[in-house]
């Protein structure tokens, strides 16, 4: 049999996703912990990007953190495993001094007044401890720990330009620095974003786990029956002012500024689409948060349906985000509830069954198969199956057991 090949076109439906498209996709599922961290991350790498963290960050992650392993037990290890000769009793003394951001309390001369030994010895022993990770750690102030970690990455001039100029540094006063140093602007913004590569208080890691901080992307309020979504402040995020002009003549300074637009659309885009799915999200389940009524069967395609958005962008949006709701912090997936397959909401399921069971009698506890005769006789239909499949995520023991439990 002869064997013919054939080319026959098609039309076929498909979508390739841009770098600029998965980047938006990554920060749109990104939770307010991690929005954060990396807002800094690009401000840092981004001369172009000022953020400016809200006064209240303290505030934000209030109560919602968790110590990891102690600062000074790294330093002790570090001291122990040191290749360099060091006063133990010395360094013992000013690591038991630092206080919680890492910085010596005491000047020079009142270390060597307390231990009774020569300042150079304390000024030796310091610029020992002065080597340790983080970098930055045994500064006296957040200042000389941005000099500190200048002087180990060998930006020689950023540190001049640092501790000549903090004045026209805080003001953007950059071409003023430019002129007095006799360097091109261009240099000088090289020189700002070395600085912005140092941390003031490089030992925040110790006091916060990131991994574990929770910090709600936004505040239900509730006033006059009238529920209200109110985003939380993360700061400002926005592209320097200073030298628009020298944009358009620099490619390396439109690279930055392109980076920067598109990073703050990102953000933007995120913010706006987690509003708008949470506003509906939230009224759907209005009866929750009003009256305290068991939840609305809500689904994530029942979003998408009502949002025009697809189930995935959904998806991305809503998982691992927090809100708050009277003093207190919930996951967005708590709104969410699926239904049994009578049609049955299983949030009332549920309640219905930690209602019950803490009304019975202790010596007549109620069975699965009696729960859901009682369901039935309110008109749902709910088997026994699946009144013992909610009782056992609820970690509360069946009948016989709870009747053991109660002699």
């Amino acid at each position: 049999m002869k064997q013919q090949f054939k080319t026959i076109q098609s039309l076929k439906p498909s979508f390739n996703l841009n770098q600029t498209m998965k980047q938006s996709l990554d920060i749109l599922k990104l939770n307010s912990s991690d929005i954060i961290d990396l807002i800094t991350e690009v401000a840092n790498n981004n001369p172009l990007i000022e953020y400016t963290p809200p006064s209240d960050m303290n505030q934000l992650v209030n109560n919602f953190f968790s110590s990891k392993k102690s600062l000074k037990e790294d330093l002790y290890f570090q001291l122990h495993t040191c290749k360099y000769s060091i006063d133990q009793h010395v360094a013992n003394y000013i690591i038991e001094s630092l206080d919680n951001n890492g910085f010596i309390t005491e000047t020079v001369f009142e270390y060597s007044n307390n231990l009774n030994v020569k300042p150079e010895l304390i000024e030796s022993t310091l610029k020992i401890l002065q080597s340790f990770e983080p970098l930055g750690v045994f500064a006296s102030n957040p200042l000389e720990s941005i000099c500190i970690q200048l002087k180990a990455k060998n930006f020689t001039k950023a540190h001049h330009i640092l501790i000549t100029y903090q004045k026209e540094i805080i003001n953007g006063e950059y071409k003023k620095i430019s002129k007095s140093e006799n360097c091109s602007l261009d240099q000088i913004y090289i020189y700002i974003s070395q600085i912005k590569t140092c941390m003031p208080y490089p030992c925040q890691e110790y006091q916060f786990d990131p991994k574990k901080i929770i910090i709600p992307d936004f505040s239900i309020i509730i006033e006059d029956e009238n529920i209200t979504l109110i985003p939380k402040d993360f700061g400002q995020v926005q592209i320097y002012n200073n030298y628009s002009k020298e944009i358009c003549s620099n490619p390396d300074l439109i690279k930055y500024f392109n980076e920067a637009n598109i990073f703050i659309d990102h953000i933007n885009k995120r913010n706006k689409t987690l509003l708008l799915l949470a506003n509906i999200l939230v009224n759907l389940q209005k009866s929750y948060f009003l009256y305290n009524d068991e939840l609305e069967t809500c689904t994530l395609q029942l979003i998408a349906e009502k949002s025009g958005f697809h189930e995935s962008t959904v998806s991305r949006t809503l998982s691992n985000k927090y809100f708050e709701f009277q003093n207190e912090i919930y996951p967005v997936k708590l709104l969410f509830t699926s239904h049994t397959k009578g049609g049955t909401s299983k949030d009332l399921i549920i309640k219905f069954i930690k209602s019950s069971i803490s009304n019975e009698l202790s010596d007549h506890p109620l069975t699965d198969e009696q729960i859901s005769n009682e369901l039935e006789l309110l008109g749902f239909d709910v088997s026994r199956r699946t009144i013992a499949k909610y009782r056992k995520s609820l970690c509360i023991s069946n009948s016989k057991k709870r009747y053991q439990n109660n002699k």
